[in-house]
């Protein structure tokens, strides 16, 4: 909350406007989100093979289909020391005023198949955390649920509930 208030002032007085300098003023908010992603990649990418392709004793033949898992690569520590670790910091490496993810971080696709919103999905959610934060106070009034087991398909889900007591600033 400190680095919102040294950026906008006075938390929740005031409507606040978020510039791209106010944006880049706070990083540790963009690496919070990617790293957020990278422990909790949603689905698996799927590619049809279109001509036989060898992958080391074995070849798969056109037609089938093959898929990775961004949640299983996101934790490989050759990719991601300490991967099981929530670390924003290791965000510092990637060149993201130059749009550049790290290398293996695929929560978006990969190549000419990248999502071509990831950008600004990515800011609306840096900006609707921003506005959160400087208009409200938040406490947790659960302990943090465990992880599920369930991380192939779809959006991972907790194994319980965390709620969130909420208050607006004065």
């Amino acid at each position: 909350m400190e680095g919102i208030s040294s950026v906008f002032g006075t938390a929740g007085k005031d409507k606040i406007k978020v510039s791209e300098d106010d944006l880049k003023k706070l990083p540790l908010i963009k690496w919070c989100i990617l790293e957020t992603i990278r422990l909790r990649a949603p689905g698996a990418i799927t590619r049809k093979v279109l001509k036989p392709v060898k992958i080391l004793n074995y070849t798969v033949p056109s037609g089938d289909l093959l898929m990775l898992s961004p949640f299983w690569l996101h934790r490989n520590p050759k990719y991601f020391p300490e991967p099981e670790l929530f670390k924003p910091e290791r965000w510092k490496k990637a060149n993201l005023e130059k749009h550049a993810f790290l290398d293996s971080f695929m929560a978006f696709g990969s190549g000419k198949y990248q999502c071509p919103g990831r950008w600004l999905a990515l800011l609306e959610i840096e900006i609707c955390i921003i506005l959160f934060f400087y208009y409200y106070d938040c406490s947790l009034l659960d302990p943090l649920p465990k992880q599920s087991s369930l991380h192939l398909l779809g959006v991972q889900q907790p194994e319980g509930q965390c709620q969130i007591e909420y208050k607006r600033r004065k």
